[in-house]
């Protein structure tokens, strides 16, 4: 075997190494999710969202969405003494984006 073989299975047996090691992060990645924000971490260049009350549910979400959007929207069902029982998540980056 020579030199450049030589390097070439090494160059190939790393890229597999990280390979696995980016899918496994990946994987890890997708089953934590986003963690819950505040309302008050909202900033406006986080655009849409995913929000909940959870004034009445202990602190935890326990069901779907009570709203998707941000508080700039007309149809913001929240008033500003709701907002330390607001929790939300980002959209995710392929539902803002542009095809």
């Amino acid at each position: 075997m020579n030199k450049n073989e030589l390097l070439t299975r090494l160059h190939d047996q790393a890229m597999d190494t990280i390979n696995e090691a980016l899918i496994e992060l990946q994987d890890k990645t997708l089953e934590v999710g986003e963690i819950p924000r505040r309302c008050d971490d909202w900033h406006e260049d986080d655009g849409s969202g995913l929000w909940w009350n959870v004034e009445n549910t202990g602190g935890e979400i326990v069901e779907e969405p009570s709203y998707v959007g941000q508080p700039r929207d007309s149809d913001w069902p929240w008033q500003e003494q709701d907002e330390p029982h607001l929790l939300w998540v980002p959209l995710p980056k392929l539902a803002r984006s542009k095809p």
